[in-house]
């Protein structure tokens, strides 16, 4: 990911033999190829990323420190025409003063920091997509957008049940703060002031703009098309759903050249069949990647590679997505901004039918149970009893504080939108976050779909109207008929277009096909299985170790016996016990060499 971190003393500065000893130890935890450093007694500050997502300007080398950095890329939306904010743009809002106020009208997923003598500022996004984190030690204070890069500097780096509970119990996490004790995740609209050795910070729960007067269906188009209008080439991320067709159906009529679709997974995932059938029908250029690894990498790149990829998502994704980093990077290569359909749910009104009844009994009663069952998704039971316990109970407490956070006059018609609010207070930035700046690193990327204008304008829209893709078939029909010719990918199952006129039975009818063993698929180990199975002998080294085996958290004779069942006859449902705690256990490793 674009990234930095920043050390500043809580005295007046350090001294020139302190100065040399954090800077190494800086240099050991953060890529070796930062774009910028910045080491003086009063502030050590390093920084890189692709000149597309990370800019910065320093002051010269003469004059006070000064000077600020932006990782992420930043969007404004003004009616229903948007444009890049690009470096020049950035040095004029920051020359100007940017506010707090001011940077939530820019759209995208940012975190902006501002330095100058005794005084360190950063900003963050409305949304929350990209995070920031803050911790205080007895010397020096800490700022970084990776939260990996801050365990190492702490003295005692203890894992938070309270904050991950939600995380390993449900769907997503719910909590606003990060998973590590004493590690301030700064939220949405954030801004943290550090100033003569104190911090100061603030932010707040995202809400839409009542006043969007936003034109839904022209803004969408001409987000999607932005890269292109910006010079740029675009790659489209192409499942089987409505989300990526609906902004496909913007670029067929785009000169195929500068564009093209890209597929990412495993042999058996059933949406690559459909996004290459639509790329064929269209004759545009279709990149698959069907994630695996060549035969002669060493056990201990596949290892890191997997370390990495949990570190940098915060175990908020399967590490064994780490492929598709490699295509990205190509596509960038290139010279391809990528985008993809992700929470296009938010504009067709589709993830929270199901919790309308749970959301009206809480909202009502206070009774969260019906918002926990539904909601309820556990990973692997690799803890203890008591820590199960523990994260069951932190869990509730978590779902009771986010609804206590909401709205509370909320009428019958108005429950969707309570229920989509919801979803993008706690959904986005605590799943889609950590991916989004994950990714650039490797790919200038955006999901239009997602940016804080865009659903303010979805709100203004009737629950009515946004249900069963009113308005994804509306703008299908009329850009890319042909795409109603495919079938859709509901529930994991392909299934004809015309049940997008009805989410409930396209969903029904994806589930039965699956039911029934319609659905085509290769058959064969997945990726995952053939990660494990090469990774044997680490498996097996690492789970006797001693940090393993001693870890009070862990329930070590469950996952031994699910580590040996896989090994002996390999199946998923204990290779996803394998990965969560492999995911886990990387974290663990993390805070145990701080």
């Amino acid at each position: 990911m674009s990234w930095f971190i920043t050390l500043i003393p809580k005295n007046s500065q350090l001294e020139e033999q302190e100065v040399t000893k954090y800077s190494a130890r800086l240099q050991k935890v953060i890529p070796a190829d930062y774009r910028l450093k910045i080491v003086t007694p009063h502030i050590l500050l390093y920084g890189g990323g692709l000149p597309e997502t990370f800019h910065f300007k320093n002051s010269e080398p003469s004059g006070p420190v000064q000077g600020w950095l932006t990782c992420g890329i930043g969007i404004k939306l003004i009616e229903d025409s948007p444009s890049f904010v690009h470096e020049g743009d950035w040095d004029a809002l920051i020359r100007a003063k940017l506010t707090k106020g001011e940077a939530r009208n820019i759209d995208g997923h940012f975190v902006v920091a501002i330095w100058k003598p005794r005084y360190f500022e950063i900003l963050t996004d409305s949304l929350g997509l990209r995070s920031a984190y803050v911790a205080t030690t007895d010397h020096y204070i800490l700022v970084s957008t990776r939260l990996d890069f801050i365990t190492p500097f702490l003295e005692s780096p203890e894992l938070s049940l309270e904050s991950l509970a939600s995380g390993w119990t449900l769907i997503n996490s719910f909590a606003d703060d990060s998973f590590i004790r004493n590690v301030q995740r700064v939220g949405p609209s954030g801004r943290v002031l550090i100033e003569n050795g104190m911090v100061k910070s603030t932010w707040e729960h995202w809400t839409p703009n009542a006043k969007s007067r936003l034109s839904v269906i022209p803004a969408l188009r001409n987000l999607t098309l932005l890269p292109l209008r910006d010079g740029k080439r675009l790659t489209l991320g192409l499942s089987g759903g409505v989300d990526s067709r609906t902004l496909l159906a913007f670029m067929t009529n785009e000169d195929k050249s500068q564009w093209q679709v890209h597929s990412v997974g495993d042999t058996s995932n059933a949406d690559i069949p459909v996004a290459k059938e639509i790329a064929q029908r269209l004759r545009a250029h279709h990149q698959v990647l069907l994630h695996d690894f060549a035969p002669e990498t060493k056990v201990d790149v596949l290892a890191d590679s997997l370390r990495q990829y949990s570190l940098q998502s915060e175990m908020s994704d399967s590490p064994f997505g780490f492929p598709r980093l490699a295509l990205f990077s190509d596509m960038r290569m290139s010279g391809y901004w990528m985008i993809d359909g992700g929470y296009g749910e938010l504009l067709r009104r589709s993830y929270g039918n199901k919790l309308v009844v749970a959301a009206h009994r809480a909202l009502k009663t206070q009774d969260i149970r019906p918002l926990l069952r539904h909601l309820h998704m556990p990973k692997s039971r690799i803890f203890t009893e008591e820590v199960w316990r523990s994260l069951l109970k932190h869990t509730e407490l978590q779902l009771e504080s986010a609804v206590r956070a909401m709205p509370k006059d909320v009428g019958e018609e108005n429950i969707g939108n309570w229920i989509d609010l919801f979803h993008i207070r706690y959904r986005l930035k605590n799943y889609a976050g950590a991916s989004q700046g994950l990714y650039d690193y490797y790919i200038p990327n955006y999901m239009p779909f997602a940016l804080s204008t865009m659903i303010s304008a979805y709100f203004s829209i009737p629950s009515s109207e946004r249900a069963n893709n009113r308005i994804n078939r509306k703008i299908i029909a009329s850009s890319g008929r042909i795409l109603r010719t495919v079938p859709l990918i509901a529930s994991g199952a392909p299934v004809p277009y015309w049940t997008s006129r009805s989410t409930l039975a396209s969903r029904a009818l994806g589930k039965l096909r699956r039911a029934v063993g319609t659905t085509p698929q290769e058959r064969g180990e997945s990726f995952r299985v053939k990660v494990m199975l090469y990774l044997r002998d680490f498996l097996l080294d690492r789970i006797s170790s001693s940090g393993v085996k001693q870890f009070p958290y862990y329930d070590h004779h469950f996952i031994l016996a699910h580590l040996n069942a896989f090994l002996s006859s390999p199946n998923e449902s204990d290779a996803e016990i394998v990965e969560d705690w492999l995911s886990f256990d990387f974290w663990r490793e993390n805070l145990s060499k701080s």
